[in-house]
């Protein structure tokens, strides 16, 4: 178990999404066709609640929100399959209450950018307005 947490821990460290703008994945510098809309804002929900937990029902209710389809939850599984398709192998996981999205730290574009306003932000109250400049 310990080597395949490490070979995930290898696979997570190359995937970077980007959601400042359009939407982007990149796995070891390369960029990932998502697809289709409906996709991209599943791929985003699921970067925005990265490493939780997501119920099907969650999903469902925002990836759809006021326009959902007729067939109700059965939509989501055949799109988290086309998903995973897209996306390194076990980066997007069943767990027995929905999905998770496995993502290190600094493999979100919004987590870099807050990281990098809390240090400027830190800077500029230390008096040290040089090193807030990026």
């Amino acid at each position: 178990m310990i080597r395949q947490q490490g070979k995930l821990r290898w696979v997570t460290s190359q995937l970077r999404i980007e959601l400042l703008g359009p939407l982007g994945v990149y796995w070891q510098g390369r960029q990932l066709p998502v697809g289709a809309q409906r996709l991209q804002t599943l791929l985003a929900v699921l970067a925005l609640r990265a490493n939780e937990v997501c119920t099907p029902q969650e999903l469902f209710d925002l990836v759809w929100q006021d326009n959902p389809p007729g067939t109700g939850l059965k939509v989501l599984p055949p799109d988290v399959y086309r998903l995973r398709r897209v996306l390194p192998p076990d980066v997007l996981e069943r767990t027995p209450e929905g999905y998770r999205l496995r993502l290190d730290d600094d493999a979100l574009d919004i987590t870099s950018f807050e990281t990098a306003v809390r240090t400027a932000t830190l800077h500029r109250e230390r008096g040290e307005l040089d090193a807030c400049a990026v």
